[in-house]
């Protein structure tokens, strides 16, 4: 589950779903695509908002040609039980779904530190864009904008690096 890169609106962009990313969120995606790889965090499946700024995020991760690509506007700012439901109802055995908040923070976990903090140093990247869940888990840090069960406000620095205990995870 991973929500798109930090993305700008520039001027002469009438609407929201056609934002593309901005040079942060260029890099931010390169990085977390280089941090999958480097996880061996391989789709079969990539399920993708049809979004401008979620397509560029998706191509810009680099993930093997022979992924198998599917955008919908069924993503576009869903909740997180629309989320969940897609990826129930997809095929694969390991699926990338990139879309947008507050579904993607909603439906994600906790960090291993129990936090959504961007300036965590678990944070693979230090960027807030990547929320990435492997066999029911979160690994690493990232940013959640809004979290219904607000395990500590996203701006709030993370327990570990305030030499604070880490909260087991719920599986």
């Amino acid at each position: 589950l991973m929500r798109h890169a930090k993305a700008g609106w520039p001027a002469g962009i009438a609407t929201d779903f056609d934002r593309p990313l901005d040079d942060k969120g260029r890099q931010d995606a390169h990085a977390i695509g280089r941090w999958l790889d480097a996880e061996d965090y391989r789709p079969d499946l990539a399920l993708c908002s049809a979004s401008r700024r979620t397509s560029e995020t998706l191509e810009l991760l680099e993930i093997p040609s022979a992924v198998k690509r599917i955008f919908t506007d069924r993503l576009y700012l869903a909740d997180t039980e629309r989320l969940m439901a897609a990826i129930q109802g997809a095929e694969g055995s390991t699926v990338l779904l990139l879309a947008h908040n507050p579904g993607v923070a909603d439906g994600a976990p906790p960090g291993p530190c129990g936090c959504h903090s961007s300036s965590c140093s678990r944070n693979p990247t230090g960027c807030d864009n990547g929320d990435v869940i492997r066999s029911g888990r979160l690994e690493g840090c990232a940013l959640a904008q809004r979290r219904r069960t607000g395990v500590h406000d996203a701006t709030d620095a993370c327990p570990i690096e305030k030499g604070g205990e880490i909260p087991a995870l719920e599986t």
